[in-house]
């Protein structure tokens, strides 16, 4: 079947997926989807993250510049059986439009090591 790899615990035998188990693709259509609260709750629990961590820094734009986009990216973690683990939220930046020197100085690359995995 085509959508077994797009989806594929849809069409795992024994695996039960619920079918709310769709992820939405922005922050607006997450408020205005059923199990909102636990989108909400994700996205606050990564914003006070990035806050306690010192992730971000909150300062003034300078005079002719443009801030670099965002937008939330919304994932269901689920457990083997198929079975909802929790819902997350990242902000990822629109890497694309920065430009090398101008609005980063140097690459950071996120690896995971073999004693983590």
């Amino acid at each position: 079947m085509v959508f077994s790899r797009i989806i594929p615990n849809l069409f795992t035998p024994g695996i039960v997926t619920p079918s709310h188990c769709v992820e939405p693709r922005t922050l607006t259509k997450a408020l205005k989807w059923p199990d909102m609260d636990k989108w909400v709750a994700a996205a606050l629990t990564k914003i006070e993250a990035h806050i306690q961590n010192g992730i971000w820094e909150l300062t003034q734009l300078p005079p002719s510049k443009r801030a670099i986009g965002s937008w939330w990216v919304f994932k269901i973690k689920q457990m083997p059986e198929g079975l909802i683990d929790k819902y997350k939220g990242q902000v990822v930046a629109q890497g694309f439009s920065q430009v090398l020197g101008i609005n980063y100085n140097e690459v950071f690359a996120l690896t995971g090591h073999m004693a983590a995995m």
